[in-house]
C-alpha cells in the first residue's frame, strides 16, 4: 500500500526509480532528486489525500507541439471514453484515431495490439493467440512511440517496442496517425502508433488505483496472476505546481498453441488415370508438429515528474522501464520420409481431389493416404528471451503571447538475451546393432488426411511401438545458441512555434531533430556432430513426455500424441547437457551471425498552420515539409556461395537524403460535418536484421536465410479524403478513401541451391549439402487503395432498457496492386512455368469489427467480433517449398463485463477467443493446399480493481 506520509512516499519513489535506472544514471538522478524534492517541498495547502480524484477539463493547446501537450487523465466508463476520444479526433487537424482507457489501468482489451484492432484500417496478427504485429492500411511497417518518443525493439526489428512487452494497464490512451505531418518523426509506411501514459499535472486531487486479475488458458490449463498500482498527485508549492506519478505493473501469462504443418511437393512419377503417361500431383512431404507452450512475465514501472514553475515555463522528467521474460518452450517432432525424393508406396490407398490453379488448370492432390516409413525425430523448441527496455526523457517549454519554445532530450534502449537449446533425437529400434546410427531408425506408418477440412497426420491404428520408451531414442544432433541484442535510440530536438495574428495563418512551426541509433547482435552457435553418441540411459535424464492431447479441438483426428522430447526446462541452464555432449561451456561469438548497424540522422521541418473562414465555411490545417539526412553503416562477416563457403568482414555504408512534404486540411461546411483532405510523402528504412550481412543455418535441409546490407529505404506518396458526420454527442458516421503509391518495398528472394549448409544431409547420407538461400531484396512497389467505413453510436436517446446500449462498427476494404510476380513450377501448368501476381505482405482485402456494449451506472458489458480476409505472409518460405505462404481468413469473438460493487471496488470478467477458431495457413495461393494449422487457447480473465 502507498501511505499518505511523505516519508513513505519518498521511500517508494526511491525504490521504484532505482529499479529502472540501469544504463541512464544521469537522467534518472534528475528524476530521483526532482521527485524527492517534490514531496519534501509540498505545502499544507495541497489537495487532501483522502478526497476522491477529480479531473480538470482539457485545456485547448493548439499552438503547443503535440509531444509537449498535457493530456488530461481520463477516468470514466465506456461511453465517456468513447466520447472523449471523438472530441479529440474532431479537434485534430490531421487524420488520427484515438482509443482512451475507460478507467485507470482499464483499456478495452488485455493486449495493446488487440486494442488497436478496434480502429478502422487496422488489422492485427496473433502469436500463440495473443495480438502481436499490427498492420495499418496494408503495412505492418509502423513506428511505435511512447509519449511521442521513439522506442526500441527487443531484437533486430525497427518499428519499436513489442506490444508483448508493454502492459496495457500502463497506457492512458492510444493514437494512430495515418497521415503524418512534417513535425512528426519519419519511419512509418503504415502509421505512427503513439502510446500515451498519464500526466500528473492534470489531476485536481490525488489518484490511487490497484488491480488484481487472474487469467485462465484452456489449452494450457493454468491460472496466472497480474497486479498493477498507480499513484499520482499534484502539489501546490510557492515555486509553482508540481505533478508526480508512479505506476507499477506485474503481469503473467501461461498459454499454449499447438501447430501442425505438412509441406506439399510435386511428383510426376505415377500414372494416375491409366493412359500410360505420368501425371503431376501434389503430395505430402516433410512435416512438423509442436506443442507450443509460452510462459510470460512483465514488470513495468512508469514515473513522471512535472514542474509548472509559472504560466510561461514548465519542465519535466519522464521515465518508463519494462522487463519482459518470454519463455517459449516447444515439444515437437520432425516427420520425414527417409529418401523423401521417392514416390509413395501406398498410392493404391490414396484419395485424390483436384486443386484448381488460378489459370484454370486442375491438378490432382492427395487428400488422404497412408504413408509408410515415416522417420520421427523429436525435438524441443526453447526460444526464450529476456528484454529490459527503457525510455527516459527530460525537457521543458517556454511560451508567451508570441512564441512557444520546446526542447527535449530522450534516450531509449533495450537489451535482450535470447538463449535457445535444441536437442533433436531420433526414434530408433532399441535392438539395433548400433543405435547411434541412421540405419537404426524405427519407421512408422502414418495416415495423412485433409478431407474433413482439418489437417490430420499421425500413426496408423496398427502401430504398436512405444513412443514413451526412453531406450528407443538416440541423439541425432543438438544446437546451442545464445543471442544478445543491444538497441539504442537517442534523440535531441528543439521546436519553435511563432503565433501569428493573421486572418489566415495562425502559427509557424519549425524545428530540428538529431538522432543516433545502433542495433547490435552477438550470437554464439555450436552444434554437435550427427549421432554424437548420447542415447538410451544417458539421454533419458534430459527428456520428458509431451502432452497427450494434441489438437483436441478435433478429437477424432489422428495425430502423433504423447512421445519423448528434450526437456526445455532443463536447458535454461545447459551446462549439464553441454558437458554430456562435449560442447563448450563458454562458447565464443560466431562472427558469421553477429553484426552492428549504426544510423545517424538529421532532420529539419517547417509547418505553416492556418485557420480561416472562406465564405462562411471554416477551413483549418497545415502545410509542411521535412528534410532528413541519413548516414548508415552495416558491419559484419559475410559468407560466400562456394564450397566450403568462405567469407570476409565487410562494412557497407550508405548516405541518403529525402524531402518529405505533407498537407492536412479540415473543411467544416456545417458544425456537425467535417471533410478532411490529407497527403504526405513517407519513408521507411529496412529492419536492422535485414540489413545485417549475416546468415542463419538451420539444423536440417531447409533454406538458409541471409541479410542484405545494400537494402534501400522504402518511400511512398499517400493521399486521404474523409467525411465525418457527428450526428449526435458520442456518435459518428465516417467514410474515408485512401491511396498509396509505393515506390518500392522489401520482399524475399529465393536462390535455388544458393549456399552450402554444413548441417544439411545429402541424398547419400553424408553431411553437408547445397540448399536454397532466402534473402531480403528491394523489389518493385505498387499501389494500395481502399476505403474505411466507421459507425459509432450511443442509443441514449432511446427510452428504458435500450438507452444503455451502444455500437461500434468498422469496415475496411483494401486493394493492393504490386509490381511483383512469382513463378510456380511447370508441373502445375502442364510443363509450362507461369507467372502469377503477388500482393503486399499482411494486406487483407476485407476486414471488419463489430462491438456491442451495454452500460449502466454500475454494470457494463461488451462483445466484439473481428474478421479479416486471407493475406500473404511471405513471398517465399520453406514451409511452402520456396513458394508464397498465406494466412487464411479468420474471425475472433471476445467479450468482457464489469460490475462496480461500490465507489471503490469493481470486478470484471473477460473472455478471449471464445469460439476458439484455428489459424489455417496455405501454400502457393491464398486458397491453395492447407499446409499449416495452429490451435490457440481460449482465455478467461477474472479481476478486481480499486480506485481510492
Amino acid at each position: 500500500m502507498i501511505a499518505d506520509g511523505k516519508g513513505d512516499e519518498m521511500t517508494l519513489i526511491k525504490n521504484l526509480t532505482t529499479k529502472f535506472c540501469r544504463g541512464v544514471p544521469f537522467v534518472c538522478s534528475v528524476i530521483l532528486l526532482g521527485s524527492l524534492s517534490t514531496v519534501a517541498s509540498a505545502q499544507d495547502d495541497s489537495v487532501p489525500a483522502d478526497e476522491p480524484a477529480v479531473l480538470e477539463e482539457a485545456v485547448p493547446e493548439e499552438a503547443v507541439p503535440e509531444e509537449m501537450v498535457l493530456e488530461e487523465v481520463v477516468v470514466m466508463g465506456i461511453r465517456g471514453a468513447l466520447e472523449n476520444a471523438l472530441k479529440a479526433k474532431r479537434a485534430s487537424d490531421n487524420l488520427v484515431e484515438i482509443v482512451n482507457a475507460e478507467d485507470v489501468g482499464k483499456m478495452p482489451d488485455q493486449n495493446l495490439a488487440e486494442v488497436l484492432e478496434n480502429i478502422p484500417g487496422v488489422q492485427i496478427d496473433r502469436t500463440a493467440g495473443v495480438g502481436s504485429s499490427v498492420s495499418i492500411r496494408g503495412s505492418d511497417q509502423n513506428r511505435i512511440e511512447l509519449n511521442g518518443r521513439g522506442t526500441t525493439p527487443a531484437e533486430d526489428d525497427r518499428g519499436g517496442i513489442s506490444f508483448e512487452d508493454m502492459p496495457a494497464e500502463l497506457i492512458a490512451s492510444l493514437e494512430v496517425v495515418k497521415v503524418p505531418t512534417a513535425d512528426m518523426v519519419e519511419g512509418s509506411l503504415g502509421g505512427t502508433i503513439n502510446l500515451k501514459t498519464y500526466r500528473p499535472l492534470k489531476l485536481k486531487k490525488p489518484l490511487r488505483a490497484l488491480s488484481l486479475r487472474y487469467e485462465y488458458a484452456e489449452n494450457r490449463g493454468e491460472y496466472t496472476p497480474s497486479f498493477s498500482g498507480t499513484y499520482a498527485n499534484k502539489f501546490s508549492t510557492k515555486g509553482g505546481d508540481i505533478g508526480l506519478l508512479l505506476s507499477a505493473i506485474y503481469s503473467a501469462r501461461q498459454i499454449r498453441e499447438d501447430t501442425l504443418n505438412v509441406r506439399v511437393g510435386a511428383r510426376t512419377n505415377q500414372d494416375l488415370d491409366g493412359d500410360g503417361v505420368n501425371d503431376p500431383y501434389l503430395r505430402p512431404q516433410f512435416a512438423q508438429q509442436f506443442f507450443g507452450i509460452q510462459d510470460q512475465t512483465n514488470l513495468a514501472i512508469n514515473t513522471s515528474f512535472e514542474w509548472q514553475a509559472s504560466d510561461e515555463f514548465r519542465v519535466f522528467v519522464d521515465g518508463t522501464y519494462t522487463e519482459a521474460e518470454i519463455d517459449r518452450r516447444g515439444f515437437g517432432a520432425f516427420l520425414g520420409l527417409p529418401g523423401s525424393r521417392a514416390e509413395l508406396d501406398h498410392l493404391d490407398t490414396a484419395v485424390f481431389s483436384d486443386y484448381t490453379a488460378p489459370n484454370g488448370v486442375s491438378i490432382p492432390m492427395i487428400t488422404r493416404s497412408q504413408i509408410d516409413g515415416v522417420q520421427i525425430r523429436s525435438t524441443n523448441s526453447s526460444l526464450s528471451r529476456e528484454t529490459d527496455s527503457s525510455v527516459v526523457a527530460m525537457g521543458g517549454e517556454f511560451l508567451n503571447d508570441a512564441w512557444t519554445i520546446a526542447g527535449e532530450l530522450s534516450a531509449s534502449g533495450s537489451d535482450t538475451y535470447a538463449p535457445q537449446f535444441s536437442l533433436v533425437t531420433q526414434f530408433q529400434n532399441p535392438d539395433a546393432a548400433n543405435i547411434n546410427s541412421a540405419a537404426a531408425r524405427q519407421r512408422v506408418d502414418f495416415l495423412y488426411d485433409i478431407t474433413g477440412g482439418d489437417l490430420e497426420y499421425g500413426p496408423v491404428e496398427s502401430f504398436a511401438g512405444d513412443l514413451l520408451d526412453p531406450n528407443s531414442y538416440a541423439t541425432f544432433v543438438a544446437r546451442d545458441t545464445e543471442s544478445m541484442f543491444d538497441n539504442t535510440d537517442n534523440a535531441q530536438r528543439i521546436d519553435f512555434t511563432y503565433h501569428v495574428d493573421n486572418s489566415f495563418v495562425s502559427a509557424l512551426q519549425f524545428g530540428v531533430r538529431t538522432n543516433q541509433r545502433e542495433s547490435k547482435r552477438g550470437r554464439t552457435v555450436q552444434n554437435t556432430t550427427i549421432f554424437p553418441g548420447l542415447a538410451q540411459g544417458g539421454l533419458y535424464p534430459f527428456m520428458t513426455s509431451t502432452p497427450g492431447d494434441f489438437f483436441d479441438f478435433n478429437p477424432g483426428g489422428r495425430y502423433l500424441d504423447a512421445f519423448l522430447a528434450g526437456n526445455p526446462d532443463l536447458f535454461k541452464n545447459p551446462t549439464a547437457i553441454r558437458e554430456e555432449l562435449g560442447l563448450a561451456t563458454d562458447p565464443s561469438l560466431d562472427r558469421t551471425q553477429s553484426f552492428i548497424v549504426t544510423e545517424d540522422t538529421l532532420a529539419a521541418y517547417l509547418v505553416v498552420n492556418f485557420n480561416t473562414d472562406l465564405g462562411g465555411v471554416g477551413v483549418r490545417g497545415n502545410l509542411g515539409v521535412r528534410y532528413i539526412d541519413t548516414d548508415q553503416s552495416a558491419k559484419g562477416f559475410q559468407l560466400g556461395d562456394g564450397f566450403p563457403p568462405e567469407g570476409q568482414a565487410i562494412n557497407v555504408k550508405q548516405k541518403y537524403s529525402e524531402t518529405l512534404p505533407s498537407m492536412s486540411m479540415v473543411i467544416a461546411p456545417r458544425d456537425d460535418l467535417l471533410v478532411r483532405i490529407g497527403g504526405a510523402r513517407i519513408l521507411r528504412r529496412p529492419n536492422f536484421g535485414d540489413l545485417s550481412p549475416t546468415v542463419v543455418f538451420p539444423l536440417n535441409n531447409n533454406a538458409v536465410t541471409q541479410g542484405n546490407p545494400a537494402l534501400q529505404p522504402t518511400t511512398a506518396d499517400q493521399y486521404d479524403l474523409t467525411f465525418e458526420y457527428y450526428f449526435r454527442p458520442g456518435s459518428l458516421l465516417s467514410l474515408g478513401a485512401f491511396y498509396k503509391n509505393i515506390d518500392g518495398t522489401i520482399g524475399s528472394e529465393i536462390v535455388p541451391g544458393g549456399i552450402y549448409n554444413p548441417n544439411a544431409t545429402a541424398p547419400d547420407g553424408t553431411q553437408g549439402e547445397f540448399v536454397d538461400l532466402i534473402r531480403p531484396v528491394n523489389v518493385a512497389g505498387g499501389k494500395i487503395k481502399g476505403f474505411e467505413l466507421s459507425f459509432q453510436h450511443n442509443f441514449d436517446h432511446l427510452s428504458g432498457f435500450w438507452k444503455n446500449f451502444g455500437m461500434i462498427a468498422n469496415y475496411t476494404y483494401q486493394d493492393g496492386k504490386r509490381d511483383a510476380t512469382f513463378t510456380i513450377p511447370g508441373f502445375i501448368q502442364d510443363g509450362e512455368q507461369t507467372e502469377f501476381p503477388l500482393n503486399f505482405r499482411n494486406l487483407s482485402e476485407n476486414s471488419y469489427n463489430l462491438t456491442l456494449f451495454y452500460e449502466t451506472d454500475r454494470f457494463d458489458a461488451r462483445v466484439r467480433y473481428t474478421y479479416r480476409d486471407a493475406f500473404l505472409r511471405r513471398e517465399a518460405l520453406d514451409l511452402s517449398n520456396g513458394l508464397p505462404f498465406y494466412q487464411g481468413d479468420r474471425g475472433q469473438l471476445n467479450a468482457n463485463m464489469s460490475y462496480s460493487i461500490n465507489d471503490i471496488f469493481l470486478i470484471h470478467l473477460s473472455g478471449i477467443n471464445l469460439t476458439k477458431e484455428t489459424n489455417d495457413e496455405y501454400g502457393i495461393f491464398a486458397d491453395g493446399p492447407l499446409v499449416q494449422m495452429r490451435d490457440a487457447d481460449r482465455r478467461i480473465v477474472l479481476g478486481v480493481r480499486a480506485r481510492f
